[in-house]
């Protein structure tokens, strides 16, 4: 698995769990 990909399933995770799940 490539960093780029790695990237990829945490902004989709991001995506799934909803913007409340950010720390802002």
């Amino acid at each position: 698995m490539s960093f780029g990909e790695i990237i990829v399933i945490l902004v989709v995770a991001i995506l799934v769990l909803g913007p409340d799940k950010l720390p802002e």
